[in-house]
């Protein structure tokens, strides 16, 4: 479980599920690592 814009560095183009139920993408934006909404990416 993961939560929605905490860092995810190590994890880049990895999927998880965020604890409450969003499909989450770790995503590089501006050189930070970021989780991001999977249906947004």
């Amino acid at each position: 479980m993961k939560e929605f814009g905490t860092g995810c560095t190590g994890y880049e183009n990895w999927v998880a599920q965020g604890v409450d139920g969003l499909f989450l993408m770790c995503q590089s934006n501006s050189g930070a690592a970021r989780w991001g909404r999977g249906d947004d990416a």
